[in-house]
């Protein structure tokens, strides 16, 4: 068993065990979910002002995470509140919201406002009239989740949050692959880079929630959103401390180096759940397994990008021994296979066993692109695979130095040759510098998946 085996067995029992533990109570849940005004229903026309509205949802969900707002056919706001139920259970999949007294003669739009479990905020608008005023249609009202300005900052904040996950993975790698490179100035400015952005993409997912649900950042963290937006932040600053542990040992032998590199691995998983748990993967049937899947999968890309990212900059000074970038080939593999796995798993459920609606829809386009970059990030890290292997025959043969063999050397002659292995490290440069650009825009596109629901 090597070392990086072992720490990656580790990491799975670790994530698997304290999932299990956090969540082993969740009831299966439907991967999608509806708003019904079941009384009055939409586009009723009304003789009298009613004194509430009864609304359905199709699974069972938090009502203190609800948003009921009424206002005229003009816009203005009459009301807003959550809904109630008399059920002490603190999720239904009934709700009432009280009207105010007496309305008057007109038209009027409801818009009702709710977090799916699958982490996504739902919104429909529904209509009634009282009187003779004019029937009004639904279809124009205002729905906040359906801005674009609000969809492209959940997207960003999605793709900022995938980016500081990345440069965080390149310290995980590193602590297997070369831990003595944690203490170099470079991988300190990668992992303050890896902190800064989820802190950011944190941040931009708070204003984004704020933003659909129409209320400050205080109502915001009392939702269960925000409580997932506090684990995540809690989990950042235990990696950020767990990582300047190991960073103190890392390059020492013993019990001390094995426990804070344990520790370290553990702390990720409150990062993991509080990034995976408000996504997709968070309300699919099979909770359990599909939130596990999709830490997995985080875990995984955050890896694989992470170290290549440090090959990468690492490769463009010499500064990589080749055994340490072989270690890393193999991780990379075994994560490159993992993601693909749960990658697969994921779609899957997600777009409801290949449902045709879903797969033909805006998601499912987006689904498609990101399936077709990640396969073009398969080839490019197979060619990266065969140039670090060339790497490593050109520097066997030779003596380590980059010294051309003796009759091909770069001296008086009609052409200058490179020493081969000077030219096997270019070629895995410009393989690294192509596979880190593939792998940013399959970042890019987890973001926008992120930021829109399935059949969107």
């Amino acid at each position: 068993m090597t070392a990086a085996g072992a720490v990656v067995r580790r990491l799975l029992a670790v994530v698997l065990a304290l999932v299990a533990l956090t969540l082993g109570g969740a009831g299966a849940a439907s991967a999608h979910t509806t708003i019904d005004l079941v009384d009055p229903t939409d586009g009723s026309r009304l003789t009298s002002a009613p004194e509430q509205l009864q609304v359905r949802f199709g699974e069972s969900l938090p009502l203190r995470d609800t948003s009921v707002r009424l206002a005229l056919s003009s816009g203005r706001t009459l009301a807003e509140g959550p809904l109630t139920s008399d059920s002490t259970e603190p999720a239904s999949d009934e709700g009432t919201f009280t009207l105010p007294e007496d309305l008057a003669t007109g038209s009027y739009i409801v818009t009702v406002t709710a977090r799916g479990s699958d982490g996504h905020t739902l919104s429909e608008a529904f209509a009634f009239t009282v009187g003779d005023a004019p029937l009004v249609r639904a279809e124009g009202a205002t729905s906040p989740t359906d801005s674009p300005g609000l969809i492209a900052l959940a997207g960003l904040a999605g793709f900022v949050t995938a980016a500081g996950l990345a440069a965080l993975g390149f310290g995980y790698v590193a602590s297997w692959c070369w831990p003595e490179v944690l203490r170099r100035p470079l991988a300190r400015r990668i992992a303050a880079a890896g902190t800064g952005l989820v802190a950011l993409g944190s941040l931009a997912d708070l204003a984004a929630l704020c933003w659909a649900q129409g209320v400050g950042p205080v109502g915001v963290l009392g939702s269960q959103a925000g409580r997932l937006l506090l684990l995540r932040v809690v989990g950042l600053a235990l990696v950020v401390l767990a990582g300047r542990a190991f960073a103190r040992v890392a390059t020492t032998t013993g019990t001390a180096r094995g426990t804070r590199q344990n520790l370290l691995l553990m702390a990720a998983v409150p990062l993991l759940l509080g990034v995976v748990g408000s996504s997709h993967a968070a309300g699919d049937a099979w909770s359990l397994v599909t939130l596990l899947a999709g830490c997995v999968h985080a875990a995984s890309m955050a890896l694989w990008l992470g170290g290549l990212a440090w090959l990468w900059l690492s490769s463009r000074d010499d500064t990589t021994p080749t055994v340490a970038a072989a270690r890393f080939s193999r991780t990379a593999t075994a994560c490159a296979a993992t993601a693909v796995a749960t990658g697969v798993f994921l779609a899957y459920r997600l777009t409801q066993g290949g449902s045709w609606s879903v797969l033909a829809s805006g998601y499912g386009v987006l689904l498609a692109v990101k399936v077709a970059l990640v396969a073009g990030l398969l080839l490019l890290a197979r060619r990266t695979h065969g140039a670090l292997l060339a790497v490593d025959r050109a520097e066997s043969a030779g003596d380590g130095t980059g010294a051309p063999p003796p009759g091909t050397g770069s001296g008086p002659g009609p052409v200058a040759v490179l020493a081969p292995a000077t030219a096997a490290r270019l070629r895995l440069t410009a393989a690294l510098r192509a596979e880190s650009v593939a792998g940013i825009a399959v970042l890019a596109a987890a973001g926008l998946l992120t930021s829109i629901g399935p059949g969107a």
